[in-house]
């Protein structure tokens, strides 16, 4: 049967279930247990990036589901499903309120999907941005944890004379 082992009998039998920092979801080392882990199926995770920019796309990351076994607790239930990306100038007091960047969905059980699925979005700022926050909205089933083993924000650089 493919059913999911609790993260608590793991962790009883000395086995890690793969909690890592927030950190993890944005470093470049993508290895099974890398990830950043969250209670629950819902969660957020906010980047402050290193420079403003004008961004056109969001990249999510999880293990393939070809690597997906229950009875090792590396299972793919674990992965975002749904999840919203919101933007915010941090820096402008005008526009510092949150504003929806798009809504989207993960595919982490299909084995023709890539593990890295990037998303354009639906609504592209008039203005450079200084933060993005991915917010999970639900995982594809796992109890106790959400895991985002890698998070890129795709755009273009702003300079002072392309925009406003």
């Amino acid at each position: 049967p493919n059913r999911v082992v609790p993260t608590s009998i793991w962790h009883a039998m000395g086995r890690d279930a793969g909690v890592g920092r927030p950190e993890d979801a944005i470093s470049q080392r993508v290895t099974f247990g890398s990830c950043f882990a969250f209670a629950g199926n819902h969660g957020s995770l906010t980047v402050r990036l290193s420079a403003k920019l004008h961004p056109f796309a969001v990249s999510l990351e999880h293990i393939h589901s070809a690597l997906c076994n229950p009875v090792h607790n590396l299972n793919c239930s674990s992965a975002p499903r749904d999840f919203r990306i919101l933007g915010r100038d941090d820096t402008d007091p005008e526009t510092s309120e949150p504003f929806l960047l798009g809504q989207f969905q993960y595919d982490a059980l299909a084995r023709d999907k890539p593990t890295v699925q990037t998303f354009p979005l639906d609504s592209i700022p008039d203005h450079p941005i200084d933060l993005i926050s991915l917010e999970v909205l639900s995982n594809h089933g796992h109890p106790d944890y959400t895991c985002v083993y890698r998070f890129r924000v795709h755009g273009d650089p702003h300079s002072p004379s392309s925009s406003t």
